[in-house]
């Protein structure tokens, strides 16, 4: 044989020993020394911290899944990995297939420390007047939330914080936080942790309801996001893309994915499909993938949140719960823009994107609303 050549040479086991050639004896050396070398350069390395997430995550929500089938809980549990981990794991922690929570700061600042943060910079906002009692006590998980007049203020946060301390008004969406605005409110560690993955942009949650409301009805977005809670608490629900799509229908309401609402009972109906329920303390966070529908409820008292939104990713589109159609429409519209889009378009484009969410809504929501009040929903 070539040398130049590989052969597999297979040895009669006719006696006790056998005798290996030289020339074989080599081959199997070469093949030892190619192998090895194949994988550093076709196999990505993995970090270890990663790999446990990742496999910790892949058996928890395998075992949901199993639960759910087998009708013994349609509630899943989302796991909570140690900041520790995520730290070592790095940016690729979030980049996870799967919903997981964690403590990014055992020590949160307080309602003063924050304020005054915030008062100190005093950057400019989006605020939007806080929505009536009455209607927030209307919401229910599926309900097609269509409210007019409902567009962004421009404002500084001092000219905002008086009505924002009483209630009247709230940030929701305020889609204009970049990097510095965070690292103003983190632990030098959380920051580490989670700046090291890219960032699009964040999105700022503020208000002082009497009350606990449902203040987020069932939507997702076509992005990877880390939901951090910095003061007060959070409530949340989350339903797999791959459930929603086998139970519910959805609308695409130009990016946003909203479940289309139906005349059954809603709380009945969020009972039972498989879903998940975690709460996210002061200092905890939770990190979800794209199209992960959500629904929040939101404590009483001055409640913080901010979203750090990462850029949208191409094939996160073919997971979404909608028809081949409406996927491909949303990897192309990824497409425009992450590559062809300039950035000025792409930031008027995310700082608009409530109002343009609401605007869309005005057609169908009040014919919705309707049906649903004919339907005691």
């Amino acid at each position: 044989s070539n040398s130049k050549h590989f052969k597999c040479h297979i040895i009669p086991m006719k006696k006790a020993a056998v005798t290996i050639s030289s020339k074989t004896a080599f081959h199997f050396a070469l093949a030892a020394l190619c192998i090895p070398t194949i994988r550093l350069l076709f196999i990505r390395k993995e970090e270890v911290a990663c790999k446990v997430i990742r496999e910790t995550l892949e058996a928890t929500y395998k075992v949901n899944d199993w639960m759910a089938e087998e009708g013994r809980s349609n509630e899943g549990l989302i796991p909570e990995i140690p900041f520790s981990l995520v730290q070592q794991c790095g940016a690729n922690s979030f980049k996870m297939k799967y919903p997981f929570k964690f403590q990014f700061d055992e020590n949160p600042p307080s309602k003063e420390e924050l304020v005054e943060i915030f008062q100190r910079r005093n950057k400019m906002i989006y605020t939007r007047k806080a929505l009536t009692d009455e209607l927030l006590e209307s919401f229910t998980p599926f309900k097609d939330v269509t409210v007019r007049g409902y567009e962004h203020e421009k404002m500084s946060f001092n000219e905002a914080w008086p009505e924002i301390s009483k209630g009247k008004r709230i940030l929701y969406f305020d889609n204009t936080w970049e990097k510095d605005d965070f690292l103003s409110i983190m632990s030098k560690g959380a920051i580490q942790a989670m700046m090291s993955t890219s960032l699009s942009f964040g999105s700022m949650f503020m208000n002082n309801y009497k009350k606990r409301f449902l203040t987020a009805t069932a939507h997702s977005a076509h992005v990877k996001s880390i939901a951090t809670q910095m003061y007060n608490a959070k409530e949340w629900v989350f339903i797999d893309p791959k459930v929603q799509k086998k139970y519910l229908a959805s609308e695409l309401v130009n990016t946003v994915t909203v479940p289309v609402p139906m005349t059954q009972n809603h709380d009945d109906v969020l009972k039972s499909i498989p879903h998940y329920r975690v709460i996210t303390p002061a200092g905890y966070g939770v990190y979800f993938p794209a199209y992960w529908t959500h629904i929040v409820y939101t404590e009483p008292g001055l409640n913080i949140m901010t979203n750090w939104r990462q850029p949208a990713e191409i094939m996160d589109a073919w997971s979404s719960p909608h028809s081949f159609r409406s996927q491909a429409f949303l990897a192309f519209a990824t497409f425009l823009d992450e590559y062809i889009l300039p950035d000025f378009v792409s930031k008027k484009l995310q700082t608009q994107g409530q109002d343009n969410f609401q605007n869309a809504k005005q057609i169908t929501g009040p014919m919705r609303n309707e049906i649903a009040a004919i339907n005691n929903n």
